[in-house]
C-alpha cells in the first residue's frame, strides 16, 4: 500500500474527479493499492476515499510549454496542456506550471512521477 497525502484538489480526489498525480518521488507501482489522506501526521488526518488500485505510474517531465510523459509524444500546444493539467485537477497549464514551476530543476524542468489510478 502506497499512502499519498493531499493539500490541493482534497475535494476532486474525495469524489473522483481527480484520478491521477504527479510527484517528485513514489513508492507507488501498478496493481499496488493506493490510500488518499489529507492532513497526514496530523490530529486532524482523514481518509478522503475508499483505496484504489494503481493502474500505472509513468516517468514524466514538465516544462513552461511542454509536458513529456516517457515513452508518449510531447503533449505541447494549450490545448493538449490544458487538457493534461485538467487531468489532475488544474484549470489550465499554466496554473499547473506556476505550481511545479517552483520545483524545477535549474534547467527549468520538473521530472516526476504521474500516478493514475
Amino acid at each position: 500500500m502506497v499512502a499519498l497525502n493531499y493539500t490541493m484538489f482534497v475535494d476532486k480526489v474525495a469524489n473522483g474527479t481527480k484520478r491521477q498525480t504527479i510527484r517528485a518521488n513514489s513508492k507507488a507501482h501498478p496493481g499496488c493499492m493506493l490510500q488518499h489522506y489529507e492532513g497526514q501526521r496530523t490530529k486532524k488526518c482523514r481518509k478522503l476515499r475508499p483505496d484504489d488500485v494503481c493502474l500505472s505510474v509513468i516517468n514524466v517531465v514538465l516544462m513552461e510549454k511542454v509536458a513529456q510523459p516517457a515513452g508518449n509524444t510531447a503533449f505541447v500546444g494549450k490545448v493538449h496542456l490544458d487538457e493534461f493539467a485538467k487531468n489532475d485537477g488544474f484549470d489550465t497549464y499554466e496554473d499547473m506550471w506556476a505550481f511545479f514551476k517552483a520545483r524545477a530543476n535549474e534547467h527549468g524542468e520538473f521530472h516526476g512521477k504521474l500516478i493514475k489510478w
